[in-house]
């Protein structure tokens, strides 16, 4: 990470290396909708096979969520469309646990 970069960078960064080769397997695509750098939350729009996918809360909270919460600075991750509960999330992160910051 350089200095000047901004999250929106970071996170499209880790998007386009670790996530949407994993989401194109499957014919999935996924893009960010917005940042608020200050409070860290990163808004994300699943598109393709993804948006209409039953699956779709799991790839949120065990792809997504695990893979972008590491990128320093974000707090939070959010995907128009996809409610899951904490105790869910909480789960899923038990099963992944998230390394350092890394991005």
């Amino acid at each position: 990470m350089t200095p000047d970069e901004t999250l929106y960078e970071r996170s499209l960064a880790v998007l386009n290396e670790q996530i949407r080769p994993l989401l194109h397997i499957h014919g999935g695509e996924a893009r960010i909708a917005a940042v608020d750098a200050e409070a860290g939350i990163v808004d994300l729009e699943l598109l393709g096979a993804c948006a209409c996918c039953q699956l779709a809360p799991w790839t949120y909270a065990a792809v997504l969520r695990t893979r972008m919460t590491q990128i320093d600075g974000v707090n939070d991750i959010r995907v128009q469309g996809i409610n899951v509960s904490q105790v869910a999330l909480d789960r899923v992160a038990k099963m992944f646990p998230v390394k350092e910051k890394t991005a």
